[in-house]
Parts: C-alpha cells; sequence; structure tokens
C-alpha cells in the first residue's frame, strides 16, 4: 500500500500525469476541498464520511490510475479496465459494493459546428464517488464551484454529488440541441434562399450530429432510469 499511495502522491505534483482532486468531510473534520490522497485509504473506511475524488486524463499514466482503483478503492478488474477505455456507451453496472456508470456529455465545437462527446466514468459508493474523464469538462469543474461556494451540498452524501453532475449534463444536451436547431434553421434557409456545395455540406454535418445524439441520448436515458426506478443501497 505505501507504494501504491507514494505514485499516487506523485500524480499530484507531476503536471504530465493524470490530475487527482479530492473533496472530503466528515463528522469531525469540516470540508477539505484539497484532501492529501496518502490518507484516503484510511478515510474510506469512515462510513460517515463523503469523498470525491476527481481524475482529470487518466491516460496520462493509467498504471497509476490502475493501481489506485485496484489497491484503494479495491474494484473489480473488469470495471477499472472499463474505466480506462473510452469506448463505451452510456451504461450502469451494479458491483454491489460500488455502482459502475459511463456517461457522456455533449458540446458542439464553436468553429467547426462538429458535435462533440466528452466520456465521464462514475463509481458511486455509499461513502464516495470516483468521476475520471479525459480532458476537462464543465459539468464538474460547475460542480466543485457549487461545492466551493455551498458546502452544504457535499453533506448531502456522494449520490448527490452524482445526481449534481447528471443535472448539469442534462443542461448541456439542451445548449447543443438547440445550437442543432439553430444550424438546421440555418440550412433550411440557405436551402430556399442560395443553395450552394456548402449548404449540402451543412445539412450532412447536421445529419451526424443528430445520429450521434440519437445514438447516446437513449442508452443515457436508460441510465437516468435505472437509477429512479431500482433498488440500490
Amino acid at each position: 500500500m505505501a507504494i501504491a499511495t507514494e505514485s499516487m502522491t506523485k500524480d499530484v505534483i507531476d503536471t504530465q500525469a493524470p490530475a487527482i482532486r479530492i473533496i472530503h468531510r466528515s463528522s469531525e473534520e469540516a470540508l477539505n476541498l484539497d484532501f492529501p490522497i496518502e490518507r484516503l485509504a484510511s478515510a474510506l473506511a469512515d462510513e460517515r464520511a463523503t469523498i470525491w475524488v476527481d481524475i482529470e486524463n487518466p491516460g496520462a499514466d493509467p498504471t497509476r490510475v490502475e493501481a489506485l482503483f485496484r489497491d484503494v478503492f479495491h474494484f473489480h478488474p473488469l470495471a477499472i479496465e472499463d474505466a480506462l477505455c473510452e469506448t463505451h456507451v452510456p451504461k450502469l453496472d451494479d458491483w454491489g459494493r460500488y455502482l459502475y456508470l459511463v456517461l457522456h456529455s455533449i458540446d458542439f465545437d464553436p468553429d467547426s459546428d462538429h458535435l462533440r462527446l466528452h466520456e465521464l466514468d462514475l463509481f458511486l459508493g455509499s461513502n464516495f464517488l470516483v468521476s475520471c474523464h479525459s480532458g476537462p469538462m464543465p459539468q464538474v469543474n460547475n460542480v466543485r464551484r457549487l461545492i466551493e461556494r455551498d458546502a452544504i451540498r457535499f453533506e448531502r452524501g456522494a449520490d448527490h454529488i452524482l445526481y449534481r453532475l447528471m443535472d448539469m449534463e442534462a443542461d448541456a444536451y439542451l445548449n447543443a440541441i438547440e445550437h442543432l436547431d439553430e444550424a438546421i434553421d440555418l440550412a433550411q434557409e440557405e436551402v430556399f434562399d442560395h443553395p450552394t456545395p456548402r449548404t449540402l455540406q451543412q445539412i450532412f454535418r447536421v445529419k451526424r450530429s443528430a445520429v450521434k445524439i440519437h445514438r447516446v441520448i437513449g442508452p443515457q436515458r436508460e441510465v437516468a432510469n435505472r437509477l429512479a426506478r431500482d433498488s440500490y443501497p
């Protein structure tokens, strides 16, 4: 364990390594927005604590993140493999002691109007939430700022943090769909007013974006339905 926690500490120091941010609160301690990773294993043993571990850019050194998942959280090897491989549609797996979720947020590239998907892998336990993503995610940063401004949000538990993340992801979907609506209106105006080869390219771009949204939003809706409907401790 000493070797694993030492390497995890280096993750925080090395700017080329995955960025690991830990928020912690227990009944004995106040909210800590920069909880030391070397105390993480003992903190997890406190069932009354609430812990959020956010990992950005795990691919910078996947072996270190794998060590954290394996040696500190004791996640199943298959769940670890899934979390370190960005090839999944939205899903929810029940591993008994924790849930493993894959969600996607979306946005449009303002320069090209191309739809971009961002995978967010999550582990939800009774007193912890682990979020893992390859690049910066506005939803994650926004929830962190909410907690910084109002610590009471963190006292509601790890599942409330997950709810906040999903709520902000839903807002991101609405913004992307509004952007898509505008793109459809512009293409329609060009078709009737002054169609050009660029108009056809725009139509195909909108169609590809609509197909991407359709492929993701159905499974993601099922994840939300299972969270609301199924019985998870």
